[in-house]
Order: C-alpha cells, then structure tokens, then sequence
C-alpha cells in the first residue's frame, strides 16, 4: 500500500497526557522525514505514505517527552539505527533493543559498533548492554575490545559489564585491572565488579585495595564497595572493622553505607551504626543514618528523632527524617524546612 502504519498506545494508570510528538522516518535513500503528531487519547494509528519501505522510524525522535517506552519494530531498522543514526541517544537506544535478541548477528554488530563508534559514552553503553546479556560469548567480546579501547571510561563500563559473568578469563582481566597505575576509577571498579561475584575466596583480594592509595581514597572506595557486595558474614565483620577511627574518614563513610545493605538483620550492625551517628565527621554521621534506614529496624527511630533536634548541620535532621520515613515504609516525604531561631 505504499504506506508504513505506526500504533501509539498509552499504557500508564491514571490520566491520558496530551502532547505534541515529532516522528522521524528514514527512507530508502537515507533521507529523514518527520512529522509532528498529536497525542491525546488512549491509542492512536497513524499512516505515513512512502514511496519504499522505510529503513527505521523514530518515535519522539527530538527527546522532547519525558517518557518510557517500548518500542517493537523490525529488527532490521534497530541494526540500521546502530550504525547509522546522527543522535547518540537513538544509538544507545538501539544497543540495549538488540541485545535483547542476542543472536549471532546481533552480537557481531555490537561489536562492530563498540569498536567503531566515534563517541565513547555510545561505546560505554553498547558494553553495558553486552554485559546485560550474561552470555559468555558477550564477555569475550568486552574481553576482546577492552584490548583496544583507550578511554578510561569505555573501560569502566567494560569491566562493570565483566562483574556478570564470572569466567577464569574475566577475573584474570579484572586482576590486571586492579594494578594498574594509570588510572582511579578502573582499579576502583575492578575490585567492586570482582565482589560482586560474591565469592567468599576473594575477600583476601579486596582487602589488597585497602592499601592503594589514590586521591579521595577512589580505589580504596572501590574495593570496600566490592566487600559489601559480597554479602557474607566476613565481609560484615571486615566493614564493621572499617568503623574505627583510625581509617581515613572516606573509608569509613563508605564501609558504613554499605553495611546499610550486608547488616540487614544484624544487631551488632544497627547498634554500632547508631554509635557512629555522634561521630563529629557529618559525612560519616549521614552515611550512618541512611544505612539505619536501609536497615529497617524500628529500634533505631529514637536515635534517629534525637537527631532531628538541635542545631545541627541541615542534612542532618533531613536524612533522619527521611530515614524514619524509610522504615516506617512511607515513601513520599514531606516538604522539610529548617527551623530558624529567633533572636
């Protein structure tokens, strides 16, 4: 019929929305149509007359609707919107659509985009996707391109897609990483994608970066996240460990935010984080508070009251707040204004 028909459906409880729309159209010749729609009722059909069959179609094409969407089309166009779309975001877009599919073919044409695209956040995100696969043969290309890769965050991405598949080749890869010297943030994020494999074995190994030392204490950060990821007993009792104040205050904050996840239904956790909320570093006292809420335990709610009075740092009474909230299960807060005191 020399027309290309497209279905809009409005799947939200509640109100319909009512907004204006751009559709781009690729045609054969790789030309790009687009035409502003109006959206308003439950479903909508629209017909686009072409001459050929289209090679991809874009809906809200501009990003101008704050959305979620799900997006069924030939695969075909998907491929076409990989390699050949202008906008960064459609790309991205297109890598996490294929590897849903993950066929042979698909795999091979994130590869070739992950190795080829000229922008690193569309190659970072073509890596995620891959790891979202957690298929061996999608590690191996990560594996493959971490090789070649150069930039810093491309290899992030990469190796926080490797935590999803623990293979002998990925914790080889993941240990080169945890020594190198050139960067921060990928030793930080080798050890916290190598806890996620949550073998007890390991923990010896994330202790290590414990004594790297970089600016903000990043790695050391990493490695405590990767201990928290480990959820065992051990691994509490190391964070607990990490309390003391003879570490540096970075490393505290982040061993009592992840104890907020490892300490659930820990008594020695709660009472020792409800200790750390009179700790004089603010930092460390909201990482304490916002791990106590994590924790869920009603016992803590008169400590957490407590501190909500006095004149305290601002964060201070709104973290308690929003703890106590947190644990109580009510998830809407209310407006918090901070009391002034008259003079």
């Amino acid at each position: 019929k020399h027309a290309a028909n497209m279905r809009v459906v409005q799947t939200q409880q509640g109100e319909l929305y009512h907004f204006p729309v751009t559709i781009a159209i690729t045609q054969n010749n790789g030309k790009v149509v687009r035409f502003v729609k109006e959206i308003g009722e439950k479903e909508h059909r629209f017909e686009f007359k072409l001459t050929q069959e289209p090679k991809n179609m874009v809906f809200d094409s501009e990003y101008a609707v704050l959305k979620i969407t799900n997006v069924n089309k030939p695969r075909t166009m998907w491929h076409y919107q990989l390699k050949n779309d202008e906008n960064i975001v459609h790309r991205m877009a297109a890598a996490y659509e294929l590897a849903k599919y993950a066929s042979e073919g698909d795999l091979k044409a994130l590869e070739e985009a992950m190795l080829s695209d000229a922008f690193w956040g569309v190659r970072g995100e073509i890596a995620l996707a891959l790891g979202s696969t957690k298929l061996p043969q999608a590690m191996d290309i990560i594996l493959h391109a971490a090789e070649k890769e150069r930039n810093h965050r491309v290899q992030r991405a990469m190796i926080q897609s490797l935590s999803n598949c623990p293979i002998p080749e990925t914790r080889e890869f993941l240990l080169r990483q945890m020594k190198r010297e050139d960067s921060y943030i990928i030793p930080a994020e080798a050890f916290r994608s190598f806890g996620k494999w949550k073998d007890p074995r390991e923990l010896e190994i994330l202790s290590m970066g414990l004594q790297r030392d970089s600016w903000a204490q990043i790695i050391a950060s990493g490695a405590i996240d990767g201990i928290g990821a480990m959820q065992t007993h051990e691994a509490m009792q190391k964070l607990l460990s990490l309390l003391h104040p003879k570490y540096n205050d970075r490393i505290r904050m982040t061993a009592a935010r992840n104890l907020g996840q490892v300490g659930k239904g820990r008594e020695e956790v709660m009472w020792k984080l409800i200790e750390i909320t009179k700790d004089p570093y603010i930092n460390l006292q909201i990482s304490a508070i916002n791990a106590l809420g994590e924790l869920g335990d009603m016992r803590a709610i008169p400590t957490l009251e407590e501190m909500q009075k006095g004149h305290r740092d601002p964060r201070i009474p709104r973290s308690a707040l929003e703890a106590i909230r947190k644990i109580n299960g009510v998830l809407e807060l209310p407006k918090f204004e901070v009391k002034k005191e008259n003079k």
